[in-house]
C-alpha cells in the first residue's frame, strides 16, 4: 500500500521515494479510497467532519441576510468565490446586503425548492487547527467542487471561518443554482456526495500537514448515530461528552456485523502491508474493532515537524544531486524540484519566499516562460547565437551553458526565476571579489548582470526566441554609463554626510542628488569634448530612443563604425574581459586625461551600438548597399534617369581609428587575404 503523507507533494520522481498522493473517489467511499482512509484512521488521524445543516437553506432574501449576519459578524476569516471580500475577518451590514442581492439575482422566479435557494454546509476540524489553515482547506475544497473550469461548474459561495468553539469550523453558504444552470444537491451516487467532500478535506489538509481521515463512523467501530443538535448544545452547557443516538433491533445487529467485517478487513490489510510502520497500526485496529472497541485519534493534529524533517532530508538529497550534475542538466532538475514544492507553498518550504512558487514569472526576463517562445528554442543552439551569449557574459564568471540550459527549461514561477537570477548575481560577486552584503557592491553586481543580460536579450529578441528584450531606452544627452552615475551619486551623498546630513535627509533629497550627478557628468563631458572634436559628442548622433522606449538608428554609417571598433577592441583584448571596460581602457590609453566616466560612457555607447548593429543595423546596411547598386545600374542602363549627386556609401570617410594603434593593426590584419595573414604572422 502506498504511504499517504504530505511529503508526497514534495518528493516526486526526483526524490524517488515511492510516496503517492491520495486521490478520492467521486462516487463514495469504496475500494482503494476506502482502504487508504482506513490506514489513516488506524494511525490515529482525526475524522474530517462535513455536513449539510438541516433546514439551513434560505428561501427568501430576508432569511439569507439574517443567516449571513449571524455567520459573518463573528467570523475570523472570510472567503468570497468572486474574490471581492477575500481577506476580511467580518462583513459590514452593507457588504451583507450586497452579497444577498447578488445571490437573489441568480434565483429563478416562480421556482421555490423545498430545501431553499441556498445550502448551508459545515466543515469542522480538530481542536488546535489554526484558523488560517481552516480557511485554506475550506477554500481548496470549495474551489474543487464549485469553481471548476475543467468540469464546467461555477457556483457562488461564501466561506466564514469561526474559532469561537473548541473545534474551529468553516461555514459555507452556497447559492444552489450555478452559472451554468445546474442545481446543487447531495446524493450517494452523485458527483456531490458526503464521502467526496470528506476526502477532498483530507487531501487539502494533507498539503499543510493537518492529519485527517475520511472514514465513516462504523469504520472506526462507532455503533450509534451522531448526536442530535440539541444534545450537542446540552452537553456543552453541562460540560460533558454528547451522547449519540442508539441503534435497535435489526439496525443494531447489521451495524455490529459490519464492524466485525471491518475488523477482518483491517487485519487483512495489515497482513498484506510490507511496511512495518503501517502494518502494526492496521493489525492493532483490527484487534480493537474485534473486541468491540473504537478507534480513537492519537498524536498531534499537525504533522508539521515530521513533514519539515522529511522535507529537509529529501531536499538536501536533491540539492546534492543537482550540484553533482552538469550545468546543462541542473536547470531541468531545479525546475522539477520547484514544481514539486508548489502544492506545499502553505508549509513555507522556501520560508518567506514560498508564496512566489505560485506567482507567475516576469514578462521581460530572459528566463521567464512568459517571455520565451518555445517554438523558437532550437535556435539557441545555433553556433553564432551560442557565441554571442558567451561574448555577452565575458567578465561575469557566468557559464554560457548554464544560461542556455535555463532558457531552454524556462522558469514558470517567480520563485525559480528569482533564484536563478540570484545565483547569477552570486557568481558575478565571487568572480569579481564583491560582497553582496555591501550596498555598493550589491548595486555594482546587479548592474553588471543587467548589462550582460541586456546584450543577450537584444539578440534573442531579434532571433524570435524572446518576445521582448525588456529594455526601455533612455536618452541622457551624453555618454551615460550607470556604474559611473552610481559612483557619482555615492560621492555626492558622502559629501552631504560630511556636511551633517543624516540618511533620512539623503533619502528625501534622492531626486536632487540624482539630478546633480547627471548635471555634473554631462558638464564635465561637454567641457572635455569641446577640446577634443575628434570624439563623437553624444550617443544620439548614432542612435536614440523612440516614443516606445526602443532604440532606433540615427546614422547607419556611424553605427557600423562603432560596431567595427568594438569588435576589433574585443578581439585584441581577448575573451575574458568586460566589453565596456575594455573599450573604456582603449580610450584612456589614447586619451590619458579623459575623465573615467566619459571613457566608460563611450564604452557603453560602443557596446550598445554593436548590439543594435547586430539586431537591425547590418540588415539595413545590406539593404542600403543593394538599393544603391540597383540605382547605379539603372542610371547606367537608362540615360533618361537623371544623374543624382548621391554619394556612395563607400566614399564616406570612416571613423578614424588611427589613434588606437593596436586596434588599427587588428582591423588591418582582418582585411588581409589568408596568404597575406600567414606571411604577416
Amino acid at each position: 500500500m502506498p504511504k499517504v503523507d504530505a511529503v508526497s507533494a514534495v518528493t516526486g520522481d526526483l526524490f524517488a521515494e515511492g510516496w503517492s498522493r491520495v486521490r478520492g473517489s467521486m462516487q463514495g467511499l469504496t475500494g482503494e479510497p476506502k482502504r487508504l482512509q482506513m490506514a489513516r484512521a488506524a494511525r490515529g488521524h482525526r475524522a474530517a467532519v462535513f455536513k449539510a445543516i438541516r433546514s439551513g437553506g434560505c428561501h427568501t432574501r430576508a432569511e439569507l441576510v439574517r443567516q449571513l449576519d449571524y455567520l459573518t459578524t463573528k467570523s475570523s476569516h472570510i472567503v468570497d468565490s468572486r474574490g471581492v471580500l477575500d481577506g476580511k475577518e467580518t462583513l459590514t451590514g452593507k457588504e451583507i446586503e450586497a452579497v444577498a442581492d447578488r445571490y437573489v439575482r441568480r434565483w429563478s422566479d416562480g421556482f421555490h425548492p423545498k430545501l431553499g435557494q441556498t445550502t448551508h454546509m459545515l466543515m469542522s476540524f480538530p481542536i488546535g487547527t489554526k484558523g488560517e489553515d481552516v480557511r485554506d482547506i475550506a477554500s481548496e475544497v470549495c474551489e474543487r467542487f464549485f469553481s471548476n473550469d475543467e468540469d464546467g461548474r461555477h457556483f457562488d459561495y461564501l466561506i466564514a471561518v469561526h474559532e469561537d468553539r473548541d473545534h474551529p469550523h468553516a461555514h459555507v453558504v452556497l447559492n444552489r443554482k450555478s452559472q451554468e444552470g445546474e442545481f446543487f444537491y447531495l446524493g450517494r451516487d452523485h458527483h456531490f456526495n458526503y464521502d467526496a467532500f470528506r476526502i477532498a478535506m483530507v487531501e487539502a489538509a494533507e498539503k499543510i500537514g493537518v492529519r485527517l481521515e475520511a472514514t465513516r463512523r462504523v469504520h472506526r467501530g462507532v455503533i450509534d448515530y451522531p448526536p442530535r443538535t440539541r444534545e450537542v448544545y446540552a452537553a456543552r452547557e453541562e460540560g460533558r461528552a454528547a451522547l449519540g443516538r442508539e441503534r435497535f433491533g435489526g439496525d443494531l445487529t447489521a451495524t455490529q456485523a459490519e464492524i466485525k467485517a471491518m475488523a477482518r478487513e483491517y487485519a487483512q490489510l495489515g497482513a498484506k502491508e510490507p511496511d512495518g510502520e503501517l502494518r502494526a497500526p492496521l493489525m492493532r485496529a483490527g484487534g480493537v474493532l474485534e473486541s468491540g472497541g473504537q478507534l480513537e485519534p492519537t498524536g498531534h493534529v499537525y504533522t508539521a515537524e515530521a513533514l519539515r524533517a522529511r522535507f529537509n532530508a529529501a531536499h538536501e538529497r536533491a540539492q546534492a544531486r543537482i550540484e553533482a550534475a552538469s550545468p546543462a542538466e541542473r536547470p531541468g532538475m531545479q525546475k522539477h524540484v520547484y514544481d514539486t514544492l508548489k502544492p506545499l507553498a502553505h508549509t513555507k518550504p522556501l520560508d518567506e519566499r514560498s508564496h512566489l512558487l505560485n506567482e507567475p514569472p516576469s514578462d521581460t526576463e530572459i528566463y521567464s516562460t512568459r517571455n520565451i517562445d518555445p517554438a523558437r528554442l532550437e535556435r539557441l543552439r545555433d553556433p553564432e547565437i551560442e557565441s554571442h551569449i558567451g561574448w555577452a557574459l565575458i567578465g561575469t564568471g557566468i557559464s554560457s551553458e548554464s544560461v542556455i540550459a535555463r532558457i531552454e527549461a524556462g522558469a514558470d514561477n517567480e520563485a525559480l526565476e528569482n533564484d536563478w537570477l540570484d545565483e547569477d548575481a552570486r557568481q558575478i560577486a565571487a568572480y569579481k571579489g564583491l560582497n553582496l552584503q555591501d550596498a555598493d557592491d550589491n548595486a555594482r553586481t546587479w548592474d553588471m548582470l543587467n548589462r550582460a543580460f541586456d546584450r543577450i536579450a537584444i539578440r534573442l529578441n531579434r532571433e524570435g526566441i524572446l518576445r521582448t528584450d525588456g529594455i526601455e531606452a533612455e536618452d541622457h544627452g551624453f555618454h551615460f554609463e550607470k556604474e559611473a552615475f552610481e559612483d557619482r551619486c555615492r560621492a555626492i551623498r558622502q559629501d552631504l554626510r560630511d556636511e551633517g546630513l543624516n540618511e533620512d535627509d539623503l533619502e528625501a533629497r534622492r531626486d536632487d542628488i540624482d539630478g546633480l550627478a547627471l548635471h555634473q557628468l554631462k558638464q564635465e563631458q561637454a567641457d572635455y569634448l569641446a577640446r577634443h572634436r575628434d570624439i563623437i559628442g553624444s550617443p544620439e548622433d548614432v542612435y536614440r530612443a523612440n516614443a516606445e522606449g526602443e532604440r532606433e538608428i540615427v546614422d547607419l554609417l556611424l553605427l557600423r563604425q562603432f560596431a567595427d571598433v568594438t569588435e576589433a577592441v574585443m578581439k585584441d583584448a581577448g575573451t575574458e574581459t568586460d566589453p565596456v571596460s575594455t573599450v573604456a581602457g582603449a580610450y584612456l590609453e589614447t586619451y590619458p586625461d579623459m575623465p573615467k566616466h566619459l571613457a566608460r560612457g563611450l564604452g557603453d555607447t560602443h557596446v550598445l551600438a554593436a548590439a543594435l548593429w547586430a539586431q537591425t543595423g547590418k540588415k539595413e546596411w545590406e539593404a542600403e548597399l543593394e538599393r544603391r547598386a540597383e540605382t547605379r545600374a539603372l542610371r547606367e542602363s537608362d540615360p533618361r534617369v537623371p544623374k543624382g549627386q548621391e554619394k556612395p556609401v563607400t566614399d564616406i570617410k570612416p571613423l578614424d581609428i588611427s589613434n588606437f594603434p593596436d586596434i588599427a593593426r587588428t582591423v588591418a590584419y582582418e582585411k588581409l587575404e589568408p596568404s597575406e595573414q600567414r606571411e604577416t604572422a
